[in-house]
């Protein structure tokens, strides 16, 4: 029992790709358990110590800086690592072909477009608040602000299925429906873990893992990652 207990991970976190990750954990003998969880709410979980590791694409306003802001608010000094995931693009998931002719954060004002939003905490939702903030459009002028979607792929669904127009997610999103896609920002992925679970052996494979080809090739293949920081301590 103990032994299995060591072996066991649980993730928290809003990665499409995460079933790569899982699959090659398994193949190391790793049960890794993902919950789908915004960044916040990932952050939350770790903080309470019901998950291992919590993933995050929270983005700090002031500096441009993706996620140790964020991590120095929620932990104290030196009690967790950060470690690079993937960088991947987020922006506006668009219908293929692009028939409503969306170019900009700017058209969600149009009455003509409707979007599908992210639930507040998610890292999406706050990177549409502030392009729209920044293109002087009222949220509540938006059609669909307040419908929710909980997940960049849930998300990126609608949009396939004709509930909405479009809706902030990722790149990998977009690949996974066949959708198009405008790049609004480059951000880090990362991975954060406490320091006293580093050695843990499941953590010491999720590690590893995140530096191999193979896995690296895996998910890049999914469409809108970039693997080459994969592995990297950043904290």
């Amino acid at each position: 029992e103990e032994e299995q207990y060591r072996t066991r991970l649980l993730i928290a976190g809003c990665d499409p790709g995460i079933s790569v990750l899982l699959r090659h954990l398994q193949r190391e003998g790793v049960e890794a358990v993902a919950a789908y969880r915004n960044s916040s709410q990932s952050l939350d979980l770790l903080k309470q110590s019901l998950i291992h590791v919590a993933g995050t694409h929270l983005r700090d306003e002031a500096t441009g800086e993706s996620n140790l802001p964020a991590v120095r608010k929620y932990f104290p000094k030196g009690s967790v690592a950060v470690v690079s995931y993937a960088i991947w693009e987020e922006g506006i998931v668009i219908a293929r072909g692009n028939p409503k002719n969306i170019k900009s954060i700017a058209d969600m004002a149009r009455k003509d477009v409707t979007i599908i939003n992210r639930e507040p905490g998610a890292g999406s939702r706050m990177l549409l608040d502030s392009h729209l903030f920044q293109a002087g459009v009222n949220p509540k002028s938006v059609r669909g602000y307040q419908h929710i979607a909980t997940g960049h792929l849930p998300a990126a669904w609608q949009v396939k299925n004709g509930g909405a127009d479009c809706c902030m997610a990722t790149k990998t999103a977009a690949c996974v429906f066949g959708l198009d896609f405008i790049a609004l920002t480059s951000e880090r992925y990362d991975l954060v873990v406490r320091t006293k679970n580093l050695s843990h052996p499941g953590i010491q494979v999720l590690l590893e893992t995140l530096g191999r080809t193979s896995f690296r090739r895996e998910l890049e293949g999914l469409g809108g990652y970039d693997t080459r920081i994969a592995g990297n301590r950043l904290v």
